[in-house]
């Protein structure tokens, strides 16, 4: 019984493994020829990450071809050697998360100890397969506009996009026609999505553009490894620690002044508003070429004052209620507003049941994000990564709930989320 358990264990770890692994990483292929176009087997193909140190490799197989899977997103140098023939050596191929890049090498006749480097070659472009995706990496993140800095409105930019389709709850973006519902989040990985609605304000999780490595949205041709929705495919990579000590820090602000905020065109006022966008982010080594990490905290204190003119029973009318309303009012009336203009006599008896009045209220918001990254590398053939993210939430509305005086509304939001993953190299072709 506990070898079945220790199986059904192992299983599990490799299977979820393999769904974290599945969308963090990405493949380089490819075909190694002599001048002549003969297929070249038995080069060693030797990929390594110039940031974190890591290094792969592998062997031609008789027809000259070569796959290097599950590598991580990162830039790599990549080096074709065989006896007989000048190495060749190709510098600075970026790699993210998702791809998979074409890399054909043609060798040259000579010695082992003659290199040769390629450098300022074309964008690459991915031959092997037809899926449609839009990927943005770190500089378009924190070039392109966002709405409060949320990375969901990123699918703005996507073709085939439409906002505010409509959900259960909210609305999020249709992709193709699809319902707002259908789309399917990711975080490194990780299942990101809202059981309950899966709107663009729903529960997930989220990361300041800071702490993203990469953005990638799939609307058409999907892989068998990206499942589960019929709309958009969306994976966010938060970034990992490399060799180097890099951080970044961020305040923003916007306040009640004219320089934020314009007034109102029909009574010239200019409510209260605060809000208040500030963090930072942190990576580097812990142990260089082994073990890395990347951390990251945002918070955001928003408070925004409203003047409403809703109609309000007045005075007289509350006089007259009965029953419930009559317990109701008799207990809070010194708290309810009373109506100044507007007037408007329902059933004709001279007495006035309800008019407008100012109101004003505030609105706050309080929201902390956190997370840390781990990644170690053991060999060329193991390594781990960790990750977890913490996100609170707490809306208060000014409106009193139920206009009850002194029952605020609040909806206070408090999850986790994270991950653990494996990645194994049990051949070059087994995973």
């Amino acid at each position: 019984m506990k070898v079945k358990q220790a199986i059904t264990v192992c299983l599990f770890l490799l299977l979820l493994s393999s769904l974290v692994l599945a969308q963090e990483v990405g493949n380089i292929v490819g075909t190694i020829t002599d001048e002549e176009a003969n297929p070249l087997p038995g080069v060693t193909i030797l990929a390594k990450n110039i940031q974190t140190g890591l290094v792969r490799s592998t062997i031609t197989n008789l027809q000259g071809r070569y796959r290097l899977e599950r590598l991580t997103r990162g830039i790599y140098n990549l080096t074709a050697t065989l006896t007989g023939f000048k190495t060749l050596t190709q510098e600075k191929i970026p790699l993210t998360a998702g791809d998979e890049l074409r890399i054909d090498f043609k060798m040259e006749v000579g010695k082992l100890e003659e290199v040769i480097t390629v450098v300022g070659e074309s964008p690459l472009v991915e031959t092997t397969r037809s899926q449609v995706s839009t990927v943005m990496t770190e500089k378009e993140l924190l070039s392109y506009p966002q709405a409060n800095r949320n990375f969901l409105n990123l699918m703005y930019y996507a073709p085939g996009t439409l906002p505010n389709a409509p959900t259960i709850g909210g609305s999020a973006f249709a992709v193709n026609g699809m319902r707002g519902e259908s789309n399917n989040y990711m975080l490194d990985g990780m299942n990101n999505n809202d059981m309950t609605d899966n709107s663009q304000a729903a529960g997930v999780a989220l990361l300041p553009p800071e702490a993203i490595q990469e953005f990638r949205l799939i609307t058409n041709n999907f892989n068998v490894e990206y499942g589960r929705n019929t709309g958009g495919f969306l994976n966010v990579v938060m970034k990992s620690g490399t060799n180097e000590l890099h951080g970044s820090g961020w305040l923003f602000y916007r306040g009640p002044g004219p320089l934020f905020r314009t007034e109102d065109w029909l009574t010239h006022e200019r409510p209260d508003y605060s809000r208040r966008q500030y963090g930072a982010t942190l990576g580097g080594p812990i142990k260089k070429d082994k073990t890395f990490f990347f951390a990251s905290f945002e918070g955001i204190n928003q408070a925004i004052k409203y003047v409403r003119n809703p109609f309000f029973f007045t005075p007289e009318a509350l006089a007259k209620a009965k029953g419930a309303a009559k317990l109701f009012f008799d207990k809070y009336k010194s708290a309810y507003p009373v109506p100044t203009y507007d007037f408007i006599d329902v059933n004709g008896d001279g007495v006035k049941d309800y008019g407008r009045a100012n109101f004003q209220y505030e609105d706050s918001a309080k929201n902390y994000s956190a997370a840390i990254k781990i990644d170690h590398i053991f060999s060329e053939k193991d390594r781990i990564a960790f990750r977890w993210l913490y996100n609170y939430n707490k809306f208060e509305d000014g409106l009193p709930y139920y206009w009850v005086p002194g029952k605020q509304l609040e909806r206070p939001q408090d999850y986790h989320t994270g991950g653990l993953s494996w990645l194994h190299i049990f051949s070059p072709n087994r995973v």
